[in-house]
């Protein structure tokens, strides 16, 4: 009896042990009016833009003479996609609530938000 459950265990333990990690399917999961096709143009187009090099600061170099600060493109944004990628509409932000008198930056006014 004992040998049976060792038996058992081991087979249990081998069949978990080849399962693998499941992996999530390639995509999105579209909860806007936008279609499949229009998000995996969006998606390629970020791709393309993170690929190339970026200027991180072309407004201080406009204004203020400011040293150029370019950061080359990673190309490893080409092995990624999205798996599972939740989409989904957020209301905008309207200008009343980004109000910062008397208010640290970065905090909102809570009396407003719904």
């Amino acid at each position: 009896m004992r040998r049976e459950f060792r038996g058992l265990v081991l087979v249990t333990l081998l069949l978990a042990g080849c399962g693998g990690h499941p992996t999530s399917a390639i995509g999105f999961i579209n909860h806007t009016r936008h279609s499949d096709a229009e998000l995996w143009s969006l998606w390629k187009a970020a791709q393309q833009s993170l690929s190339l090099q970026i200027d991180l600061n072309p407004v201080q170099r406009t204004l203020n003479n400011a040293p150029a600060d370019i950061h080359p493109g990673d190309s490893r944004v080409w092995s990624i996609s999205p798996r599972q990628l939740v989409v989904s509409s957020q209301p905008d932000v309207s200008s009343s609530l980004r109000s910062y008198r008397g208010q640290s930056p970065g905090s909102y006014r809570t009396d407003f938000l719904p």
